[in-house]
């Protein structure tokens, strides 16, 4: 699996785009958290990895990992929740974590995307149901 150029972030904050392959990448990812497992980045690198390709299932895992780090961003756990459900079409699940994301940012631009991203689940819902 390659990654599409160019890089999401700046290459030195994304180890993907130093090694130009998922594989590589999620081989790094998971010893980072063998040999650092207080060091957040890489439970987040790995989680985004995760979600950008669907693995919903070995992401739901990670997450639940991560939660336990001390150090993690648990706004962004909790945006990640949500849109794994909010993908799965769990949109009552989604809005639960979305309105997580919200509870645990101290950023109002953050608030405003957590906000948008309910109303979207709601619209969703309304038009869809929980899938």
């Amino acid at each position: 699996r390659t990654w599409l150029w160019p890089c999401p972030q700046p290459p030195w904050l994304d180890i993907r785009c130093k090694i130009k392959t998922a594989d590589k990448a999620e081989e790094h990812y998971k010893l980072a958290i063998k040999f650092s497992p207080e060091y957040a980045s890489g439970y987040t690198n790995y989680v985004f990895l995760l979600s950008g390709q669907r693995r919903f299932t070995e992401l739901e895992v990670v997450l639940k990992k991560a939660e336990l780090c001390p150090t993690i961003n648990r706004a962004t756990i909790a945006n990640e929740y949500g849109i794994m459900y909010e993908s799965l079409g769990k949109f009552d699940d989604a809005i639960v974590f979305y309105k997580n994301n919200i509870l645990y940012t101290f950023d109002n631009k953050v608030i405003d995307t957590a906000v948008a991203n309910i109303e979207r689940c709601k619209r969703k819902k309304e038009l869809l149901g929980n899938l």
